[in-house]
């Protein structure tokens, strides 16, 4: 039998209203008047009317061995057969700590329909009243739930200290009961150590007062320590007050510089606005413009690249009559050689240095002509595009009048 079982054995008879305290010692010992009221307490409680199997009823009488024997059968079988409770009966005839545990399955069962009783009485009770959630209402009590719980750990842990040294204790206590009951307890010598553990005590209460005194002083100043620093803060707040209400000298031209700041202010936003926006146009203006730059210049380059195809074209053409010549030299006395010779001869035998000549001052003409392109206004761009479109005509016209020249110079040689 452990102490646990013990202890919640006589928790549960005290909660069930048992008239007779139990001590946990009662049990260390067979007790078999005590386990006989304890069963027959119960058994009356559980059922006023009880009664064995041959239906008589039962009854709390012990004096001689088979009638407790009987009682103790009768009982056992009562609560197998009706609470459904396994009860060894030669345990509960020990009458010790082992007859503990087996009465404590009864004191459960008992104990725990009287609290499912109470806890639906409540309930019906309770019914109609609204719980109250409002936590300001139930301060006081959160409080002393906290107070008590504190107490609650300090008890445990001296409990729990005492607990520690309970062999010792009981050696000692034990040396002590057989002292006093023994008779050789001297007097003189008692008196003398209650003398001085009497002493012990004065000094220790002696030593306490000097302590409480010490600590009134201590709080004393600093209760005074407080007042003044409470005199410090109240008369802070009256200053701060007068310097809320009080208005500075330099507010009005704190405003109005405030004032000239915010059109300042918005002013600067509406410029800087505005070069941003000036900024944009420009840098729009500028891609456009490099932009004409780079299709003039495309224009530039085909207009060479196809002067160039020309220039070759006539070179070629040249090349072609000088060599029918070479090959008609037999027969130039001849009508028909000439005539030969006049339709495939597209060039003179000079070399073409008045044809080149007149081809770079086009070319440079070009160039000038796209470099003021590229400077000037949207107007003169298109002014420029006639003129490179007039300048692109007369080119031709000038090939075309060299053509004629060199056709008419080969003519003349022949």
């Amino acid at each position: 039998m452990s102490y646990r079982e013990l202890r919640n054995f006589t928790e549960r008879m005290k909660a069930l209203g048992y008239p007779r305290i139990i001590s946990m010692d009662n049990f260390r010992t067979p007790n078999f008047e005590l386990v006989a009221d304890v069963l027959f307490w119960l058994l009356k409680r559980y059922d006023p009317n009880a009664k064995n199997s041959q239906g008589q009823e039962i009854n709390d009488d012990i004096e001689t061995e088979a009638l407790r024997v009987k009682f103790v059968r009768d009982t056992c079988q009562f609560f197998t057969t009706k609470a459904q409770l396994k009860v060894n009966a030669k345990k509960v005839y020990g009458s010790d700590g082992l007859a503990c545990r087996e009465m404590l399955k009864i004191a459960d069962m008992m104990y725990k329909a009287q609290a499912n009783q109470q806890k639906s009485e409540a309930s019906q009770a309770h019914a109609h009243i609204e719980p109250d959630f409002n936590l300001a209402n139930r301060t006081s009590d959160m409080k002393m739930a906290r107070e008590l719980t504190g107490e609650i750990t300090e008890c445990g842990l001296r409990l729990f200290e005492l607990l520690k040294n309970e062999e010792a204790n009981k050696k000692v206590r034990g040396q002590a009961i057989n002292l006093l009951y023994s008779g050789d307890l001297d007097m003189d010598k008692v008196e003398g150590e209650i003398n001085q553990m009497t002493s012990s005590l004065r000094g220790e209460s002696e030593r306490m007062e000097d302590l409480c005194k010490k600590l009134q002083e201590d709080e004393e100043s600093l209760q005074e320590k407080i007042s003044k620093k409470q005199a410090d803060l109240d008369r802070c707040k009256k200053r701060l007050k007068d310097l809320e209400n009080v208005r500075p000298a330099f507010m009005d031209e704190f405003e109005k510089l405030e004032k000239e700041l915010s059109k300042i202010y918005s002013t600067y936003v509406e410029k800087f606005r505005n070069v941003e926006y000036l900024e944009h146009q420009l840098e729009q203006y500028n891609q456009a413009e490099q932009e004409k730059l780079e299709e003039s210049e495309r224009n530039l380059r085909r207009m060479q690249k196809r002067l160039k195809e020309e220039e070759l074209k006539i070179l070629r053409g040249e090349h072609e009559g000088e060599g029918h010549d070479l090959g008609d030299m037999p027969n130039i006395s001849g009508n028909k050689g000439l005539g030969k010779s006049e339709g495939n001869v597209y060039g003179s035998m000079s070399g073409g240095s008045d044809s080149d000549s007149d081809m770079s001052e086009v070319l440079d003409s070009d160039n000038s002509g796209a470099i003021n392109s590229s400077q000037g206004s949207d107007a003169d761009d298109l002014i420029d595009d006639d003129d490179d479109n007039n300048s692109d005509d007369d080119l031709s016209d000038m090939i075309s009048g060299d053509s004629a020249t060199h056709s008419s110079l080969s003519d003349n040689d022949f």
